[in-house]
């Protein structure tokens, strides 16, 4: 049985190194950018960290390392509990043709302690890398929060809070039957309810955004680099939903392809879609800056409002001009992506903002 259960994963491996293979181009490529927009992840937060802040002062450097690093667990305990959750209840994957073949139970289980070590380890092992490194997290501390990240992934793996819910047939066709709406708006709708109400992923992602843009009324006083940072953070998580929701929409373009939905169409509804969103959230960024303002007794400055407010829309609406870039199937490439772009866009927004 043991022979069995490492002969299974052993063909798990042979099947991903042959998919690696027979797509060698395109992974090599996909594989090349993602090294480069790590690498400059890595040297820009490091620079950021290590050197812009520190300056400023030791404990926003660690109260600024902590947040990071705490937002790198969350999305590492995401990507992961998505990878256990797909493998496992997938039917293609090794585990279910195995099971449906009349594989031993014992083997199966076996097979399964085998293929989550190996993708904790995959997913977890940056995330050590950069805590420790780059963050200068202790040790102590760094194995901890991987641990509870680690275990927390494979609750959310096996309970499939990581997935769309599935929606039922009364819901489904209230959204269809509606003939009173345009196709468009009919699309907009759709996906807006769909990212709000049904999608598990993008609903965490854009609570976590609403929630970091209301954060200026927790830290008083405001300072440049803390504002900065809420906005530009905010805006980007919610660019974060934005790319879950594309990756999980193009899995089934097929059935609006068959509908009639062109491509122009379905960007254009992307770009709407990405706007209300951005602009309802830097609404509430700055709703949430002046009253932090007031209760601060700082000066009313509507320059300073205007910035927050385009500052924390840019990742949003920037997503939709970028997403066919690389490979939009791929959220992880996405939001790597759309973070490098939206870090020198807003930056450049923000100098020119400050310069008037």
């Amino acid at each position: 049985m043991i022979f069995r259960a490492f002969f299974l994963f052993y063909l798990t491996l042979k099947s991903f190194l042959n998919r690696l293979k027979n797509d060698f181009v395109r992974e090599f490529v996909i594989a090349f950018c993602g090294l480069i927009i790590a690498s400059l992840f890595y040297h820009i937060f490091n620079d950021f960290l290590n050197n812009e802040v520190k300056e400023i002062s030791t404990s926003l450097k660690d109260t600024f390392s902590f947040f990071l690093g705490c937002s790198l667990l969350l999305f590492g305990t995401i990507a992961c509990s998505r990878s256990i959750r797909d493998y496992w209840s997938q039917p293609r994957s090794h585990y279910n043709a195995a099971k449906f073949l009349g594989e031993d139970f014992f083997v199966l289980k076996l097979h399964l302690f085998m293929v989550i070590p190996s993708k904790l380890l995959l997913y977890f092992a940056p995330v050590i890398f950069i805590l420790n490194r780059t963050l200068a997290w202790d040790l102590r501390s760094t194995y901890i929060y991987v641990i509870s990240g680690g275990f927390i992934s494979i609750l959310l793996g096996f309970f499939g809070f990581t997935k769309a819910t599935q929606t039922s047939e009364t819901s489904k066709s209230k959204d269809l039957i509606n003939t009173k709406l345009k196709s468009e708006s009919a699309m907009l709708q759709w996906r807006l309810k769909q990212m709000i109400f049904r999608n598990k992923t993008t609903q965490i992602t854009c609570l976590c955004s609403l929630f970091l843009s209301m954060s200026f009324l927790l830290f008083p006083p405001l300072i440049e680099p803390l504002i900065f940072l809420i906005s530009v953070l905010s805006g980007i998580l919610l660019a974060i939903a934005l790319s879950f929701q594309l990756s999980s929409d193009l899995e089934y373009a097929w059935v609006e392809k068959n509908l009639g939905v062109s491509h122009d169409k379905y960007l254009k509804n992307l770009v709407k879609l990405s706007l209300y969103l951005g602009v309802f959230l830097g609404l509430s960024a700055c709703c949430s800056y002046a009253i932090a303002q007031h209760l601060d007794g700082q000066r009313f400055i509507w320059v300073n409002v205007a910035k927050v407010f385009f500052i924390t829309l840019t990742p949003a609406f920037t997503f939709p001009h970028i997403a066919f870039q690389i490979d939009a199937r791929k959220a992880g490439i996405q939001i790597m992506n759309i973070i490098l772009v939206s870090l020198f866009v807003v930056t450049f927004f923000k100098t020119v903002l400050g310069e008037k």
